[in-house]
């Protein structure tokens, strides 16, 4: 699990010094803003891919709900509902 998180989080911490240092520079800018679109492109793939067999569960619809609208329309955040969503082991 550790291999799966180091590399990622050192390659978006490295991206994250790139573009502080040249954030002016218009070409930089628009490499970002292209960035930002493919990793809004995978998220939305890998959401589908978690999702599709989910489909016919009613009870995975009502907790992704929950989830949902309080993160929409009001200023709570998921680490907060993830902890109280959690399965508590019995």
């Amino acid at each position: 699990m550790l291999g799966l998180i180091v590399g990622p989080s050192l390659i978006v911490i490295g991206l994250g010094m790139i573009y502080q240092r040249t954030h002016q520079d218009p070409r930089i800018a628009h490499l970002f803003a292209g960035l930002a679109a493919a990793a809004a492109g995978l998220l939305v793939s890998m959401s589908v891919k978690i999702l599709w067999p989910l489909r016919k569960k009613p009870e995975a619809a009502i907790i992704a709900l929950v989830m949902f609208v309080p993160s929409r329309f009001s200023g709570c955040r998921c680490c907060r509902r993830c902890l109280c969503l959690r399965p508590f082991p019995s």
